[in-house]
């Protein structure tokens, strides 16, 4: 995608010291295709508090466990949610008064309308520009033989073009054939090129991503 998740990421990587518990949840909507929402949530919750042994089956509503939450400054980050329940049940509803003032809670979702009850702030990730997104391009596709990068750099700039300024399109080494690697005359790597990102283009049919932010 656009790069929601590295952004969130990288945020968090940055201001994860300033805080009493942390934790980053990637990918929720698949992390959800293999394990139960208490599950998921138990591991939030372990990881925040520092507390292994926690089963919140048993305790997940008890005063003793508000307690120890409002007792810390935290920093959580819901990536790649899909719907309003997933966010109620991992962080609770908004409103209610769950954690102490100056935690942080960053979510990333697709979906622009998903949180405008939730959240206070909303970052729009934007795509990149022709220059920033030729060069992220080429450090992958000549990684190994810069010396080839002149001679294919109007490929390159098609390939840019189709890619509409979306990272993922651009780093996924499968999606890029390494040009150095291809027997002279073939023309395998480009039919492979044009084929990859046309498919991401359809798939990825959106004007913009959203990463939103809630703060208690």
């Amino acid at each position: 995608g656009v790069g929601k998740t590295t952004v969130s990421n990288c945020v968090y990587e940055r201001n994860l010291d300033g805080f009493d518990g942390c934790c980053f949840l990637s990918n929720v909507q698949d992390e959800l295709k293999l394990q139960t929402i208490d599950q998921l949530q138990q591991k939030l919750l372990r990881k925040l508090l520092d507390d292994e042994k926690l089963e919140v089956g048993f305790c997940r509503n008890t005063q003793s466990l508000k307690d120890r939450l409002r007792n810390k400054k935290l920093f959580i980050v819901l990536d790649n949610v899909t719907n309003e329940k997933q966010i109620s049940l991992l962080v609770g509803e908004a409103g209610k008064e769950l954690y102490r003032q100056g935690t942080r809670i960053i979510i990333t979702t697709r979906d622009k309308k998903l949180l405008d009850k939730v959240v206070d702030g909303t970052y729009v990730v934007p795509r990149l520009n022709g220059r920033e997104a030729l060069e992220l391009f080429c450090s992958k596709a000549f990684s190994t033989n810069p010396d080839n990068m002149a001679e294919y750099m109007d490929l390159s700039n098609k390939f840019v073009d189709y890619s509409i300024g979306l990272p993922l399109a651009l780093r996924l080494e499968i999606w890029i054939p390494r040009v150095q690697s291809r027997p002279e005359g073939s023309q395998l790597g480009v039919i492979i090129m044009v084929i990859a990102v046309s498919w991401v283009k359809l798939l990825c049919g959106y004007n913009s991503q959203n990463i939103r932010g809630r703060k208690p």
